[in-house]
């Protein structure tokens, strides 16, 4: 794959909130930050609001966006990451 690589981008999707953070189920872009060329999508998970983009270039720095396809919350970036070696 053009964009393969043996490494990972993870994190998790939550709306911060008191006592703990709710997980939400939404899009989420990763995007190559050098030419902002999305290379994967996918959707976190409604339970645990985790994503997991396996097999990504280790070498490139990634932009994480994750937009709310209910239009009630704002998107959230996360830029300047690198994946991790995947176990």
């Amino acid at each position: 794959e053009y964009f393969g690589g043996d490494g990972r981008v993870r994190g998790t999707v939550k709306l911060k909130n008191t006592p703990t953070n709710t997980p939400l189920a939404r899009r989420v872009y990763l995007m190559r930050d050098e030419d902002m060329k999305v290379v994967r999508t996918t959707y976190s998970d409604s339970a645990t609001g985790e994503y997991d983009f396996q097999w990504i270039d280790k070498t490139k720095k990634y932009t994480v966006l994750s937009v709310d396809y209910e239009h009630t919350l704002r998107a959230v970036v996360a830029d300047n990451l690198t994946a991790e070696a995947m176990p």
